[in-house]
């Protein structure tokens, strides 16, 4: 398998990779093939499992990979079989596993003979949490070189195209425990690293002593910093997390190189720790820090392929916006060409609370697929059982999976049994579609670097990041109806970025400053909010855009509300920056008191439009406020909604592509959408059931000589036989679908269930129309009768 411009190929043809976690180590052998053969009739394509190094090395230098000591340890066997159900094996080899089990899957004898292997406090004392490994700690490397030695020769054979194995994950969310638990590496290896870090950034101890406010003599008497991070000299603690960027990313590059000396030749991947459970509801409210910890992976082992985590728990209008600023954000840290994927998708949940429903799993599967990522793999699709004191919260490990560890099939495993189906239909074609974006949404990097950070303005800047720009400007351009891309401006902003969205904290560097106002004064369009009297990451004033923008400012520390045209909306008592100096390029569109606080107008050869203060989804209104704006700055919306409640999506290539809609809500959503694909614009009317999504084909080839327009259900099955061709549709509303062919001649149709109409537009165009009759469920068959010459 090849990744090969944003897409994975096999054998040559793109390929969507959907896949299911199925653990082995909790399955009784007998019972593995039944499970095999469940996930095969779902449609999957392939099967993930953990290799847990506690399991197969109980003691030191012993290990059994055949189930000589324990019959459920035969992962040879296991991978044989997934090979005879037809699928794919994604082998994640650890060392770290996590997966529910104790000493989140490293042997009990390493965390008892070999401390120095494992996580230290700033005083030197163990960390709390076990598990939690000192990733670059000399100890431990050579006993994960020693595991590799082990496991990696028995798996290299069975690497495509000899064997079934298209994909190695080395460690599993490297980081999270640390970042869960707050703990960063004080080992002394881990010391030595950081004093390396910072006397190669600065060169020289007076530089150090200048930049931090301080007066070592030597630099080995500089140390890691404490976590209570403070506004002076937040340069330092910026310095600190990009540290842990380049520590996770040295660790995984060894990893690497020892797994490419070993014989892995298949793709690599990195899983990324993410969501975040909140009561009823999972969040990404980390997820955009988690992801900017593996910033710098890509820098030093080549091809890595990026994996998020997407356990949302229950997923409805309130959360879905995640997965859409989740996967721009892993898409921002991959490098060019390569897919980003989903590692860890919800088809279960740890806990038995919630409950997981159908309409939980099904969203997640089509939002992420449509977000643009090309893999999706379900954890967990097979429950099972903790033996051998494995588990971290007993024996038992149900996970909600859409099979149970009787084997029974829950009600979820339905959906993803249709999403297999449409993934075997469509999978080859929406690989190579990207999706198609509006404008982009620019972040601040340095504002993520908060997984250590504690005290007053770690706090603010987490809680900031969360109400303006998560659930703030980002949550308000997907209501809108507007589709983005992400990028850091702590870089040039790409050639190709004609739009940019940003929102503005109190901290930010010149050269991110400098970058959005070269942007604009190269003719690009610029959406400005937030604190524009800025201080740089030394906490110096540093107002540098607005003063390239040949603009002054006054803040008025609190203010409930303020006037944007001519409606009242609602801060919460936020600051408000106002402008004087203003150039008659530009009008004001916002006011507090007398003073404008919003301006709108030409600068340079760009247009720019500055708020300042924040937009957040607190009221209805900030979305129409959000249209209205990107209207004003230009952006046109490659998919129309009549509706807010229809969430669309496109995907595209050359002309053909896929939509998504998606209602989160738990009432029926009706309107019209209209795309422009390629050089043509397609409309349609749509009526979708509570919280139900399809994804919908655009000029797709159907048939041996057809080409469908478009239709407003899922095509989940094609096939042409005798003149005949037969359609399995799926549409989750009660008011029927239509389709439109082009260059189809059409003799007559038929409907499984309901009535259909055939109605004829011109010599190219037919359109067929199905009438749902009452009571009847989503799923349906046409056929249509097609006449030859």
């Amino acid at each position: 398998m090849k990744p090969n411009g944003g897409h994975f190929t096999i054998n040559g043809k793109p390929f969507f990779i959907y896949s299911g976690e199925i653990h082995y180590f909790r399955i009784p052998p007998d019972q593995w093939n039944d499970r095999l053969k469940k996930a095969k009739a779902a449609g999957l394509n392939a099967v993930a499992s953990y290799i847990p190094w506690m399991l197969h090395e109980p003691e030191e230098g012993k290990f059994d990979f055949n189930g000589r000591t324990w019959k459920n340890l035969d992962v040879m066997r296991f991978i044989k079989l997934v090979q005879e159900n037809g699928m794919y094996f994604i082998a994640r080899i650890g060392p770290v596993s996590n997966g529910e089990m104790i000493n989140e899957g490293l042997p009990s004898w390493l965390l008892e003979n070999y401390p120095g292997a494992f996580n230290r406090s700033s005083d030197g004392k163990a960390a709390h949490q076990q598990g939690a490994p000192a990733y670059n700690s000399k100890v431990f490397l050579k006993k994960v070189e020693a595991w590799y030695d082990q496991v990696i020769p028995l798996l290299t054979p069975l690497q495509h195209p000899e064997g079934n194995i298209i994909v190695f994950q080395l460690c599993n969310e490297i980081g999270c425990v640390n970042w869960v638990g707050k703990m960063p590496d004080y080992t002394p290896d881990a010391q030595a690293m950081y004093r390396d870090f910072i006397l190669k950034r600065y060169k020289k101890v007076k530089a150090i002593n200048s930049a931090y406010g301080i007066s070592l003599k030597d630099i080995s008497a500089l140390k890691q910093p404490d976590k209570n991070c403070k506004r002076e000299c937040f340069r330092k603690w910026l310095d600190w997390g990009d540290f842990y960027r380049h520590y996770y990313a040295t660790y995984y590059s060894k990893l690497s190189g020892m797994a490419r000396k070993r014989g892995i030749r298949t793709l690599l991947i990195a899983n990324i720790p993410q969501f975040y459970d909140f009561d009823v509801r999972g969040r990404g409210l980390y997820s955009t820090t988690t992801t900017s910890i593996f910033r710098d992976f890509s820098k030093l082992t080549e091809g890595v392929i990026f994996g998020g985590a997407y356990q949302m728990r229950r997923l409805d209008y309130e959360n879905f916006h995640d997965i859409l600023l989740t996967s721009e954000h892993v898409k921002s840290i991959t490098a060019e060409g390569l897919p980003a994927i989903c590692a860890e998708l919800q088809s279960g949940v740890l806990a038995d609370r919630p409950r997981l429903y159908p309409p939980d799993v099904e969203l997640n599967l089509k939002t992420s697929m449509i977000s643009g990522l090309n893999a999706v793999n379900c954890y967990m699709f097979a429950g099972g059982t903790n033996q051998r004191g494995m588990g971290q919260f007993g024996p038992y490990h149900e996970w909600q999976a859409p099979v149970d560890s009787h084997g029974a099939l829950k009600s979820h495993y339905e959906p993803m049994q249709r999403f297999g189906k449409l993934v075997s239909q469509i999978g080859e074609q929406i690989a190579v579609c990207r999706k198609q974006t509006d404008l982009t949404l620019g972040f601040y990097e340095d504002h993520l670097k908060t997984e250590y950070l504690e005290g007053e303005l770690a706090e603010e800047l987490y809680n900031r990041r969360n109400r303006y720009y998560y659930d703030g400007l980002a949550r308000l351009l997907s209501l809108a109806g507007y589709s983005y891309s992400a990028t850091d401006i702590n870089n040039p902003i790409p050639e190709d970025v004609k739009f940019l969205a940003v929102c503005s904290f109190s901290l930010m560097s010149v050269k991110a400053q400098q970058n959005l106002a070269d942007f604009v004064k190269r003719g690009g369009r610029l959406l400005l909010s937030g604190e524009l009297l800025i201080c740089d990451e030394y906490a110096k004033k540093a107002p540098v855009f607005l003063k390239e923008m040949g603009l002054s400012a006054v803040r008025i520390p609190s203010m409930r509300t303020v006037m944007l045209g001519k409606r009242e909306i609602y801060l919460d008592n936020q600051p408000v920056d106002c402008f004087k100096d203003i150039p008659k390029s530009c009008k004001a569109i916002a006011s507090c008191g007398n003073k404008p606080c919003g301006l709108s107008g030409k600068f340079g050869k760009g247009k720019l439009i500055l708020l300042g203060f924040n937009l957040w989804d607190k009221f209805d209104y900030f979305v129409e406020i959000m249209d209205e704006l990107m209207k004003d700055l230009g952006v046109v919306k490659k998919v129309i909604c009549s509706t807010r409640d229809l969430v669309t999506v496109l995907r595209e290539h050359e002309g053909r592509g896929f939509l998504f809609a998606g209602n989160f809500h738990e009432d029926k959503a009706c309107g019209r959408v209209g795309i422009d694909i390629g050089a043509e614009k397609i409309s349609f009317d749509l009526s979708l059931n509570m919280r139900s999504g399809v994804i919908l084909p655009l000029n797709q080839l159907v048939g041996k000589s057809g080409e469908l327009v478009y239709s407003t259900a899922e095509i989940l099955h094609s096939s042409e036989k005798k003149g005949t061709l037969k359609l399995e549709l799926f549409a989750p509303t009660e008011t029927g679908f239509e389709l439109v062919f082009r260059n189809l001649a059409v003799k007559s149709v038929s409907v499984k269930h309901g009535k259909a109409n055939l109605v004829k537009t011109g010599k190219l165009l037919v359109k067929v129309t199905v009438l749902h009759g009452k009571g009847e469920g989503p799923l349906n068959e046409l056929l249509i009768k097609i006449k030859r010459a």
